[in-house]
């Protein structure tokens, strides 16, 4: 059997069941009645980059190193965005590859540079212009000159739906080509529902926002256009992470700078195609501060509400009249003693400093300082008395594996309606959450139950399904409780390789 994968990023049930009951999204409807669906739990954290790393390798981030969007290099003060050079093993496509099964990829996260012979086209973590592989995928394709990898920024809301609505119908009208080719395994990802998520104001309510319904059920078009021309497939639709709305703000990087850990300042620089990646280019309204640090060429402190104010009127002004583009980067003062590089949802981590791990680090007593944040941490409540985190951890103890060396010193999980940020933005909204959503269809499949996965299953499912061993360090089990009892994959034993393969 072959293997078609649907993203949808960012997708929850809280989202999409309304619409569905609704008989608005028919596609999706059919795949709950007609096979199996669950909630899927993601990453710790639940963000997009580490997540689909997850899904890739079959593996939490202790083992395959991607804790983030952004990796600190030899010092704290500089990061890069993760590439596929940042993952530690194999991913499942890449095994699929060398046993020269045809592997189709769109907008996979973190698939640049690739690490597979075949078909590839790149996502918002590519680093320069060409997210095309092979190169001349372009001339055989005329369409793909109309490709994009993320939306044009600084839109209105209802222009920025009308484009991703735009972006989503040429990618699915580039995977018709590409679909329509030889394949083994094929997989697409649609950016919708977390670009939109992440720009509607009001909390997920469902039929508030018919514009950004409207484009939900042209991805369910999509969906359906898939299942009807892969009759020969097994076909799982899934997402990264989950989306809810949140009450209440804890801005982790403000918190870490007032209590004295952190020195900090924003910068802007032009950008330019070979400078970063799509992601940091698209940082330009990241931070408020930054048009002010860049008119007046020195860093703003990030503490003061007035400039903050001042900057945000400013940027969104000059961007509108004069198109400017800028990336924005949080510049990490060289004496601070520790930074938040990722934080989700209600989920945050933090990075100590320290003189044994980074070129450059102050910190002496790495444990001393652990136990002084978290012990801060802990008594922290929220306006009804309520303690604001759920739990608070040594990275060692949340991840394991042979990248553990590279994990956040302190990993934190907020009370359900608390949204980590890095600053106080003035009011909650929505945000990432671990509970995503899962869904598997085709001849192989059961009917009509319901199974909870955890999103390092999908690997070694696909695996399993496609007929190939399932190496021994993945952290996901094959999920053999979504197969039918008389099925090929569920007769036939979970095969585990020996070291000569």
């Amino acid at each position: 059997m072959r293997t078609v994968v649907i993203g949808l990023d960012g997708a929850s049930w809280d989202l999409l069941n309304p619409w569905i009951e609704e008989g608005r999204l028919p596609a999706l409807e059919k795949l709950i009645s007609e096979g199996v669906h669950g909630t899927l739990k993601s990453t710790n954290p639940p963000v997009t980059g580490p997540a689909w790393v997850s899904f890739a390798t079959g593996k939490n981030p202790g083992k395959h190193g991607c804790y983030g969007f952004f990796l600190p290099k030899a010092s704290l003060t500089d990061t890069e965005t993760i590439t596929t050079r940042d993952i530690k093993g194999d991913t499942f496509y890449e095994l699929l590859d060398r046993q020269d099964k045809k592997c189709i990829l769109i907008n996979l996260p973190c698939s640049y540079p690739p690490r597979i012979k075949e078909t590839l086209i790149t996502d918002f973590l590519t680093k320069g212009d060409q997210f095309f592989f092979p190169q001349d995928l372009v001339t055989e394709i005329p369409k793909l000159k109309d490709y994009r990898i993320v939306p044009h920024p600084n839109l209105s809301e209802a222009d920025f739906i009308a484009d991703v609505s735009a972006q989503e119908r040429t990618r699915f009208e580039c995977a018709q080509e590409l679909f329509r080719r030889d394949w083994d395994f094929f997989f697409i990802l649609f950016d919708v529902p977390d670009s939109i998520l992440h720009r509607i104001d009001e909390k997920i309510m469902p039929g508030q926002k018919l514009a950004a319904l409207k484009v939900l059920t042209e991805i369910d078009n999509y969906i359906g256009w898939f299942v009807n021309h892969a009759t020969d497939a097994h076909i799982f639709v899934m997402s990264d992470h989950g989306f809810r709305g949140y009450n209440k703000i804890f801005p982790i990087t403000e918190w870490l700078v007032n209590e004295g850990y952190a020195k900090v300042g924003v910068k802007s620089i032009e950008a330019r195609e070979e400078d970063g990646s799509f992601l940091e280019k698209r940082q330009v309204s990241g931070w408020a501060q930054s048009l002010v640090s860049h008119l007046l060429k020195r860093r703003i402190p990030l503490q003061n509400p007035l400039l903050r104010k001042l900057a945000s009127f400013l940027y969104r002004i000059i961007t509108k009249v004069t198109a400017m583009r800028h990336v924005v980067h949080i510049t990490l003062y060289p004496e601070s003693l520790a930074y938040s590089l990722t934080y989700a949802g209600n989920y945050a981590s933090i990075y100590l400093n320290s003189r044994e791990r980074f070129e450059g680090g102050i910190v002496e007593n790495r444990e001393k300082l652990r136990a002084e944040i978290i012990a801060k941490l802990e008594k922290l409540e929220d306006k009804i008395g309520s303690r604001l985190f759920t739990s608070i951890s040594k990275g060692e103890d949340v991840f394991f594996g042979e990248s553990t060396n590279k994990a956040p010193d302190i990993v934190l999980v907020a009370s359900d309606d608390c949204n980590i940020t890095g600053v106080n933005y003035g009011k909650a909204n929505n945000a990432h959450s671990l509970e995503g959503i899962f869904l598997a269809y085709g001849a192989d499949i059961r009917k009509g139950d319901r199974v909870d996965v955890e999103i390092v299953d999908l690997a070694p499912t696909i695996l399993h399904a496609m007929g190939f061993p399932v190496p021994g360090d993945m952290d996901g089990q094959v999920l053999e409780g979504i197969l039918r009892q008389e099925s090929d994959p569920a007769i036939r034993p979970v095969r585990y390789p020996e070291p000569a393969e």
